[in-house]
């Protein structure tokens, strides 16, 4: 911090971020963002979350974000756009750096999709376990799709059981496309055919054990 007040370096970006647009101006918000946050950054920077360019509005949430970790969950949640996977990513790094809070339940349990999308990725990156109770719910929820699916992975990825009520009911109403990636997303994370035996019909199972002792399943766990 003594440095950036020393040198200017914060005054420079925003220089540089008046003077430019699209992929170079979002650029120089990133910079920011890893900086130590100051007000006067804050307020300079905030009149981008409105700019023409997506990767420009994004770079000026997450100096916003680093500014402001108590009004983390307003902002993410004021971002019109459903956040992808490489956005959330670039959240969880302020989250590594310990700039933002980590409170995955009320993430997942809020009504707004972008703050469930991050309480998943919280939960992935994590490894919290104990959040089986909250996936397994999400999973159940037929009327938003795209979070259920993301639920479904996490579970996968935490490596929980997979032989609930919900889990059986889900993958049973997948298509057949969705379901041969999920199985092979299975595969990769080591789940023997038993754990999953009663989720696939005897094609698939016959379908997972050759995922299982395939040579690119071996290199990916072995």
């Amino acid at each position: 911090a003594k440095l950036m007040c020393r040198y200017g370096t914060d005054r420079a970006l925003l220089a540089e971020v008046r003077r430019s647009h699209g992929c170079r101006r979002a650029s120089c918000l990133l910079l920011l963002a890893q900086l130590p946050p100051l007000e006067s950054v804050r307020r300079e920077v905030e009149r981008y979350l409105e700019d023409p360019a997506r990767e420009v509005r994004f770079a000026a949430l997450l100096v916003m974000l680093a500014a402001e970790p108590a009004e983390v969950f307003r902002r993410i949640a004021a971002f019109g756009e459903p956040l992808t996977r490489c956005e959330v990513g670039e959240i969880l790094h302020l989250l590594r750096r310990g700039l933002l809070p980590i409170a995955y339940r009320p993430l997942i349990e809020s009504e707004n999709s972008n703050l469930r999308r991050l309480g998943l990725a919280i939960v992935g990156h994590f490894a919290i376990e104990e959040a089986d109770d909250v996936l397994l719910k999400m999973v159940g929820e037929a009327w938003n799709d795209d979070l259920s699916l993301a639920a479904l992975y996490t579970l996968g990825a935490l490596h929980r059981p997979l032989q609930r009520r919900a889990v059986v009911a889900y993958v049973q109403r997948m298509d057949r496309e969705a379901r041969r990636e999920w199985m092979r997303s299975m595969a990769r994370e080591g789940y023997s055919l038993q754990q999953v035996r009663m989720l696939l019909d005897e094609g698939q199972r016959r379908r997972y054990v050759q995922l299982v002792a395939t040579y690119k399943r071996s290199l990916v766990c072995g």
